[in-house]
């Protein structure tokens, strides 16, 4: 809920200062423009201000896509199980035609030169929100074959270096 973002916002900023993040040094100018097609009519539709992300690195150029969009739509209501099994499913697969797939090549530095070769399993890093449903994806990616490494740690705001930070960006805002 992008009014939760905003309400946020808008406290950080009473309580010292909100520092805008809209120029990204880390993402490509595919990935941030998706993201912005997302998140700006999200904003709008609540009456709410989007800064759109801005790509101010440059990169070299590399065959596309970015960004896979998998989607699951059903007019029935769907158990969050059998749902969140249909997207591993999906994502299984695409995995499955992802490595090894010239249509894919990544750009590799080998012996100081740039060169083209297709993605390998090592490539792939899948993000999760949480760990209820992690043993899922696991159970699919075994039956089909793709090798994987899980590393399940602490959510991000819990982790002790994100909480030392925290407190000290507080007391940088508030050292009195």
């Amino acid at each position: 809920d992008v009014s939760l973002f905003h309400e946020h916002s808008t406290l950080i900023e009473k309580e010292g200062g909100l520092i805008p993040l809209h120029e990204n040094f880390r993402s490509r100018e595919a990935i941030l423009n998706a993201v912005n097609a997302v998140c700006a009519p999200l904003f709008a539709e609540k009456g709410l201000p989007y800064e759109s992300l801005i790509a101010k690195r440059e990169f070299a150029d590399a065959p596309g896509p970015f960004i896979h969009l998998l989607f699951h739509c059903s007019e029935e209501k769907v158990k969050a199980e059998e749902a969140v099994q249909f997207d591993a499913l999906q994502i299984a697969q695409f995995l499955k035609d992802l490595a090894g797939n010239p249509q894919f090549n990544l750009t590799v530095e080998r012996e100081g030169k740039k060169v083209l070769r297709p993605p390998r399993w090592e490539d792939v890093a899948l993000l999760f929100r949480g760990k209820t449903h992690i043993e899922t994806y696991l159970s699919i990616f075994r039956q089909s074959g793709i090798p994987y490494k899980a590393i399940t740690g602490t959510l991000l705001f819990e982790a002790p270096e994100i909480r030392i930070l925290l407190r000290l960006l507080k007391a940088l805002a508030n050292p009195g």
